[in-house]
């Protein structure tokens, strides 16, 4: 045995082989996400659906049971829809016998082992023997946009774990004549939104969430293509122009107004800028300082024990919600028998831009468009083309720098490749919050 600086030992040979195999055996896999008895055939089934798809061959329903160690094929079945309800496989039938579905690993799980595998690799001070995508991603996971580095610097925002800003830089999103979004945007009031949210605005940089676990290295669709409505929208606006930025970018540089279309679960910039912090994105609930820059009066709930619902075919996300900080109620969305969303919550948070001195001076805004599932976030037009309810938040609003609105959306439609709200219920319920600047 040889002595560390701490004069720990250090195994060799092959006690140093038996002490990683049992830290293996012993290893609570994703940081406690699963229970013990689900873990024990969870594990295996992921590492082996990983491994196989990576080598060009991989397992299919059928032998999932084996890959997993189950005997039982209700078990193995089990197992594997838990699996694809958690959004950690897909399944997809094989091109050469139509009668096999194969198991492909999501971007979430390659994202979740690729944290997974590189700790277990420097356990166990092995280099790695392969530089793969997953890797190189690594180098740049973290990236604090210069804008928010004071703020960060003063400790009143602690910077999330693993959450990468501006994954999607290289993505680009349309805002001229080709935007798809235009065709909407007929029914549009672009005075009176201009009235409630950028009175002063020449220029507005629109910054969809790109670092959701689902969507690894791109925009999220829901929150591109509500950047994409809000870029139709501010192409009839009186001298706005719109830029739509992932966030790589500098911000405390940008002179004019902000726009965040997701929610802390999918924009990194969001979660700063409301600072919420999650230990773990994939099992922790969202957590709040005790004493916040911007005190908000509705806040993002993330719950992962509360019943999921499904988005898609293949996206299941838990039911999320919306905290009340001063009646601690806590709204969530309705959901009918056939686990799909009946409503869903979008809330709209607007704030002085404080990050940028000259923009704060002239009165330009930060908006926050977070929908509590992606539905309502591009549910944000509905709430363009609602003369009755814009009229109704510029009248509220007035005189107040810092306000939030919950809106509730109904009538979801499910026909297309992403569910759509058709539908803007009255009455929102309205706050104003306060913002610690000194």
């Amino acid at each position: 045995m040889t002595r560390s600086p701490k004069d720990t030992p250090v195994p060799e040979g092959l006690t140093a082989v038996a002490h990683n195999v049992l830290s293996l055996l012993q290893r609570q896999w994703f940081d406690g996400r699963f229970k013990r008895e689900e873990a024990v055939y969870l594990v295996p089934l992921l590492l082996s659906a990983y491994v196989a798809a990576d080598e060009g061959n991989p397992i299919n329903k059928k032998t999932a049971s084996a890959a997993m160690g189950a005997d039982d094929i209700k078990t193995a079945r089990k197992y594997v829809v838990l699996a694809e309800k958690q959004g950690l496989l897909r399944s997809a039938p094989d091109e050469h016998d139509r009668r096999r579905e194969l198991l492909y690993p999501t971007d979430a799980l390659k994202q979740l082992l690729r944290l997974e595998l590189a700790q277990i690799r420097d356990n166990f001070g092995q280099p790695s023997e392969r530089d793969s995508d997953f890797d190189k991603a690594a180098e740049s996971q973290i990236f604090v946009p210069p804008a928010l580095t004071h703020m960060l610097a003063q400790g009143k925002i602690p910077l999330m774990g693993e959450v990468s800003f501006g994954a999607g830089g290289s993505e680009v999103r349309l805002v001229g004549p080709n935007n798809p979004a235009n065709s909407r945007a007929a029914n549009f009031e672009p005075e009176l939104v201009q009235e409630l949210l950028f009175p002063s605005a020449e220029n507005v940089k629109l910054i969809p969430g790109a670092h959701h676990l689902h969507y690894v290295g791109k925009i999220h669709p829901d929150d591109g293509e509500a950047a994409e409505i809000l870029a139709a929208l501010c192409t009839q606006m009186a001298a706005v122009e719109p830029i739509i930025d992932p966030g790589r970018s500098s911000l405390e540089t940008f002179d004019g107004s902000l726009v965040l279309l997701g929610g802390p679960t999918s924009n990194a910039v969001t979660a700063l800028l409301l600072e919420v912090t999650q230990k773990n994105p994939q099992r922790d609930a969202f957590a709040s300082p005790i004493d916040p820059v911007v005190k908000l009066r509705y806040r993002p709930l993330s719950d992962w024990k509360a019943p999921w619902v499904k988005i898609t075919d293949t996206d299941w996300e838990p039911v999320w919600g919306v905290e009340d900080a001063k009646t601690q109620e806590i709204l969530r969305p309705q959901v009918d028998t056939n686990d799909r969303l009946v409503t869903d919550f979008l809330v709209v948070t607007v704030m002085p831009n404080f990050l940028n001195p000259a923009a704060l001076a002239r009165g330009d805004r930060i908006v926050i468009f977070d929908g509590v599932h992606g539905v309502s976030t591009r549910a944000n037009g509905l709430l363009f083309q609602n003369a009755r309810m814009l009229k109704d938040l510029i009248a509220r609003s007035k005189g107040s720098r810092s306000w939030q609105a919950v809106l509730t959306v109904s009538d979801i439609d499910y026909s297309g490749k992403r569910p759509r709200a058709r539908k803007l219920e009255t009455a929102p319920l309205y706050s104003t919050f306060e913002l610690d600047l000194r």
